[in-house]
C-alpha cells in the first residue's frame, strides 16, 4: 500500500469511538464526514435491563457473533501468550486496543421490536500511522442516485437493495503490521494478554472504507459491470451496448435496478465472494430512505421514519427568555447534532426544507437561543411532513426529456441577519427536471426530479438582476453535467473531450420567473451595467444560451416552485401539488392569470389610495409650511421694527 501524504490527526476518531453518545458513521471517509445519514445511539449494558443484557452478552448474543464473524472472515489471527509477550516488549507503538459498540438496529424503525447489534472496533486514534494512508472511498451523489431511479423506473429495470454483510473484512488486507488488545472484558475462549494480529480492514482503521471499496469495485466489474467515467459510485452493465442494469454504491450498501432477464446474472461472480446480509426487491429502506416500486413501474421516496425519530429540541423555560444569550456547551453539542440530522434529510429528500436547512446550518457557529428555538421549529415543520414522498415516474421519456434548469434567488435576504458580513448576501437554489418534450410547445407534461440545491452567494450582489443571473447560471452549470451523466447511462457513447456536443443534442430550458433576467438574455446589445460582476455572468449566460438546444423561458413567481429554496415563510402549495401529481407547464395557467388579474387589480385600489391620501397630506403640509413661513417673516419684521431707533 503506498502511503499517503500525512495529515494532523483528527479528533472525529476520538469522538466516534470513545464517546457514549455519539452517532456512529461506520465509514470514516472524507464523503462520509460531510454528509453521513443519522447513525445510531451507542448503548451503555448498565442502563439496560438483565434480558436486553443478555441480547448482547449471552452465549448466543450479538457479541458472540461478532466475534465468530471475525473468526470466519479470518480478519486477525490469535498470538499465543509468548508472542503476545514478544510483541508487547518489542513492539508496544504497533499496538491498538479494541472496544464493543452496541446498539439497536430497529432504533427508529416504527413499530420494531429491539434487535441488539454489536460491533468490535479499533480504536483508530490510537493509530501511529493514522494520516499515512489514503482514506478516502468514493460514494454516490445524491443526483447520480436520482438518475439511477429514473432510469430504472422508465426502462422498467426491477429494483434491488444489497446490504454487505461484515463488509470491512472482505476489503482488502491492510498491508501492514498491526497487534490488537483485546476489548474491557475480553473475548471467548482467549487469555487476558493475548493479542490478535490484524489482517483485515477491520472497523475504526482509517483506511478501512478505501480498502473494502476496492475490492467491491473488483468483485463488480468480474460481474462485467463497468464504472461511471463521472461518478466512480455509479455502475452499468450493458450487454451489446444496451443497458441492462444500474447501480449506485454507498459503503457496503448497493441501489440499483436490473433488467428482469439479469436478476440471477448480475451478480453471478461477486455473490461467490461477497456475502449479502439482505437481498431486497421493489420495497426496502436504503440510507434512511424508504423505496417502494409500484407495479405501474413508478418509484416512490420517502423518509417517514426518519423524520419521526428524530431529536426533539428540549429548552428550559427560563432559558427561552433569553433570546439573545450564546448556547451553553451542552446546548451547542444538542443543536449540532439535531442540526446534522435536518441537514441529511433535506439534502436526501426534503427540497421543502432545503432554506430552512441552510438558515440553521448558517447560524450554527455563532448559535444563539434564539436560533435553537428557530431549529425547534423546522424540525416539527418536518415531523407534520413526515409524509413527503417524491416520485420518479415510468412515463417520463429520458431518451427525449427536455431538461428544465429552474431557477430562482432571493435578493439580500442572507442569514444570520445579525451578522453584516452575510445579511446582504442572497440565497438562491434551483430544481433540475426531465421533462417530456411537450413542454416546449406550452403543454402541462410530466416530469422527474433530477437534483435540486440552495445555497447562499459567498458575495454580495448589487442588484437582483445580479442575483437572479448568478443562481441561473448555476443551474446552467448542474443541468450540463446532469445531461452528460444521464446520456452517458442511457447509451455509453459519450466522449468527455467534447461533452459540450452532448449537451447540445439534448433540448434544455433556462427557467426564470426574474424578468429582466428574461429581458436581460433576450436582448443582444452589450450590457452598459456598472456591475462588472454581473455583466461577466451575463456575458457567459449569453453564450450559452446562443449555442443549439437551449430555450429561454420566463414563468409567474407564483409558478415557480424553486421559491422554496430561497425564500421563508414561502407558500408550498405549487410544489406539493407538483409532487402529488408530476406535471409542470412553462404556460401561465388560467387560474394563476385569474389570481395575478386579481392581485394587480388590488394593488391598483391600493395605490389609488394612498395617491388619493397623499393629495390630501400633500395640501395639509402645503397649508403647514405657509403657515409657518408667515410666522417666520412676520417674527422677523416685529424684530427688525424693535432695532430701528426712536
Amino acid at each position: 500500500m503506498i502511503p499517503a501524504r500525512r495529515g494532523k490527526r483528527k479528533n472525529l476518531w476520538k469522538k466516534t469511538l470513545m464517546s457514549t453518545d455519539t452517532e456512529l458513521p461506520w465509514s470514516l471517509s472524507r464523503s462520509e464526514e460531510k454528509g453521513a445519514k443519522k447513525g445510531r445511539k451507542e448503548l451503555r449494558l448498565s442502563e439496560l435491563t438483565k434480558e436486553l443484557q443478555l441480547q448482547f452478552t449471552g452465549p448466543d448474543g450479538s457479541d458472540s457473533r461478532e466475534w465468530e464473524a471475525w473468526q470466519s472472515k479470518e480478519a486477525c489471527d490469535v498470538l499465543s501468550l509468548a508472542d503476545s509477550r514478544r510483541v508487547q516488549e518489542e513492539k508496544p507503538d504497533l499496538i491498538i486496543p479494541t472496544r464493543w459498540v452496541r446498539t439497536n438496529k430497529n432504533e427508529g424503525l416504527q413499530g420494531e421490536p429491539f434487535k441488539a447489534k454489536s460491533r468490535l472496533v479499533v480504536q483508530g486514534f490510537k493509530d501511529k500511522s493514522l494520516g499515512e494512508y489514503r482514506r478516502d472511498a468514493p460514494t454516490a451523489s445524491a443526483m447520480a442516485e436520482s438518475i439511477c431511479l429514473a432510469v430504472c423506473a422508465y426502462l422498467g429495470f426491477v429494483l434491488i437493495a444489497k446490504d454487505v454483510k461484515n463488509a470491512y473484512f472482505s476489503g482488502k488486507s491492510i498491508g501492514r503490521e498491526l497487534y490488537l488488545a483485546q476489548p474491557r472484558g475480553g473475548l471467548p475462549g482467549l487469555r487476558p494478554q493475548q493479542l490478535l494480529l490484524a489482517k483485515k480492514a477491520i472497523y475504526g482503521f482509517s483506511e478501512a472504507a478505501r480498502l473494502f471499496w476496492l475490492a467491491l469495485r473488483e468483485h463488480l466489474v468480474s460481474d462485467v459491470w463497468e464504472e461511471s467515467r463521472l461518478e466512480p459510485a455509479l455502475f452499468y452493465l450493458r450487454q451489446e451496448g444496451k443497458l441492462c442494469c444500474i447501480l449506485v454504491t454507498r459503503v457496503d450498501d448497493i441501489e440499483g435496478g436490473l433488467a428482469p432477464s439479469h436478476l440471477s446474472k448480475g451478480f453471478e461472480r461477486s455473490s461467490q465472494s461477497l456475502e449479502f446480509a439482505t437481498d431486497s426487491v421493489r420495497k426496502f429502506f436504503f440510507r434512511g430512505r424508504e423505496v417502494e416500486q409500484h407495479e405501474s413501474g413508478h418509484v416512490d421516496i420517502s423518509m417517514r421514519n426518519y423524520a419521526l425519530s428524530m431529536k426533539q429540541v428540549k429548552i428550559d423555560p427560563q432559558r427561552k427568555k433569553q433570546l439573545e444569550s450564546d448556547l451553553t456547551t451542552a446546548e451547542s453539542e444538542m443543536m449540532n447534532s439535531i442540526a446534522g440530522e435536518l441537514g441529511w434529510l433535506s439534502r436526501q429528500l426534503r427540497c421543502d426544507l432545503a432554506y430552512e436547512n441552510g438558515v440553521i446550518q448558517r447560524c450554527k457557529s455563532e448559535a444563539c437561543i434564539a436560533d435553537l428555538l428557530k431549529l425547534k421549529q423546522y424540525i416539527g415543520m418536518a415531523r407534520r411532513g413526515a409524509d413527503f414522498r417524491q416520485r420518479f415516474w415510468a412515463d417520463v421519456n429520458l431518451r427525449e426529456a427536455v431538461i428544465i434548469m429552474l431557477a430562482d434567488s432571493g435578493h439580500a435576504n442572507g442569514t444570520p441577519e445579525r451578522n453584516e458580513k452575510v445579511r446582504y448576501r442572497s440565497v438562491g437554489g434551483y430544481f433540475i427536471l426531465a421533462a417530456n418534450p411537450g413542454i416546449l410547445e406550452g403543454k402541462e407534461v410530466r416530469c422527474n426530479i433530477l437534483a435540486y440545491h440552495s445555497t447562499q452567494t459567498k458575495r454580495v450582489c448589487r442588484s437582483t438582476l445580479a442575483a437572479e443571473a448568478s443562481h441561473l447560471a448555476e443551474a446552467v452549470e448542474a443541468g450540463d453535467w446532469c445531461i452528460v451523466l444521464l446520456e452517458e447511462a442511457l447509451s455509453g457513447k459519450v466522449d468527455l473531450q467534447s461533452w459540450t456536443k452532448v449537451v447540445e443534442a439534448r433540448q434544455r430550458a433556462y427557467v426564470t420567473d426574474a424578468k429582466s433576467v428574461f429581458d436581460y438574455l433576450q436582448r443582444d446589445a452589450t450590457s452598459t451595467s456598472t456591475d462588472k460582476r454581473m455583466a461577466i455572468e451575463g456575458a457567459l449566460l449569453r453564450e450559452t444560451v446562443r449555442q443549439p438546444g437551449p430555450h429561454v423561458k420566463w414563468i409567474d413567481g407564483e409558478q415557480n416552485f424553486a421559491n422554496v429554496l430561497t425564500k421563508a415563510n414561502t407558500d408550498k402549495t405549487v410544489l406539493r401539488e407538483f409532487l402529488r401529481t408530476g406535471m409542470f407547464t412553462l404556460k401561465q395557467s388560467m387560474s394563476n392569470q385569474k389570481a395575478k388579474e386579481l392581485k394587480q387589480h388590488q394593488r391598483q385600489k391600493r395605490n389609488e389610495v394612498k395617491r388619493s391620501d397623499g393629495d390630501v397630506l400633500k395640501e395639509q403640509l402645503r397649508k403647514e409650511r405657509k403657515a409657518k413661513v408667515s410666522a417666520e417673516v412676520l417674527q422677523e419684521a416685529s424684530s427688525a421694527e424693535e432695532k430701528v431707533p426712536v
